[in-house]
């Protein structure tokens, strides 16, 4: 089956999902969500609705090799799509972004040839980090790097495990959107102190005093403690 093409009617240009040459509610842009949704259902069969309940990988490590081949339905992720109509998917690991980007829009023009030309939805643990960490992130390949994680901190916590898996740590304190992105980015030295101590763990912090602050054995941060970036060695 083809894959949608653009039409235009009464000046309004939109992709005729459907191939019937006509503007469906659902392929209407325009029209509410919840009118668009009730459209499509209408025109889904038993076996398109069961497909759309299903979410898989894309393709395991053994079968990887054949993503890129030329002929995309035959491969075992395309089947998925044009046999079992499923259309979510976990995006497989690839190390190039330009071949991700290529492979994504074979993917779409298969579902979009389907019947309904219902897309693709796809589902990925973060592309940018530092290190392999299953199920969490994936190292960068070719893609941006990014510093990981970002926590929110208002109070003290124990986080060993995540600071043990990460190369830097940014507590935001609730600072807004902007102003993160800024220090992410370089825009901005970081320049803020911990207003409290990180303790090492439960038991430290049992040990403590309760009237006596920043008192734990060995803390994972100190108070006070802070990093910034450096450009001048020697300050």
């Amino acid at each position: 089956m083809p894959t949608a093409s653009i039409a235009v009617e009464d000046g309004f240009a939109f992709r005729d999902l459907n191939k019937n040459g006509r503007l469906d509610p659902y392929e209407d842009a325009r029209l509410p969500l919840a009118e668009r949704v009730a459209d499509l259902l209408a025109q889904m069969t038993l076996a398109e609705k069961a497909g759309l309940l299903f979410q898989t990988f894309a393709a395991s490590p053994m079968d990887r090799a054949s993503l890129m081949s030329a002929d995309l339905g035959a491969t075992p992720a395309g089947q998925l799509v044009t046999g079992l109509l499923m259309n979510h998917f976990n995006f497989p690991n690839f190390p190039e972004a330009r071949a991700a980007a290529e492979w994504q829009n074979k993917m779409q023009a298969l579902a979009e040839s389907t019947r309904l030309g219902i897309p693709i939805t796809f589902a990925s643990d973060p592309r940018h980090a530092f290190a392999n960490n299953p199920a969490v992130s994936a190292m960068r390949g070719s893609f941006s790097q990014w510093p990981e994680p970002i926590i929110h901190l208002d109070r003290p916590a124990v986080i060993p495990e995540i600071v043990e898996g990460c190369v830097a740590l940014l507590g935001e304190f609730g600072a807004s959107d902007a102003a993160v992105l800024d220090v992410l980015w370089g825009k901005f030295n970081p320049t803020g102190k911990l207003p409290f101590e990180l303790p090492s763990s439960m038991a430290a912090v049992r040990d403590q005093q309760p009237d006596t602050p920043c008192d734990s054995a060995d803390p994972l941060f100190p108070f006070g403690h802070g990093l910034r970036y450096v450009t001048d060695p020697t300050s």
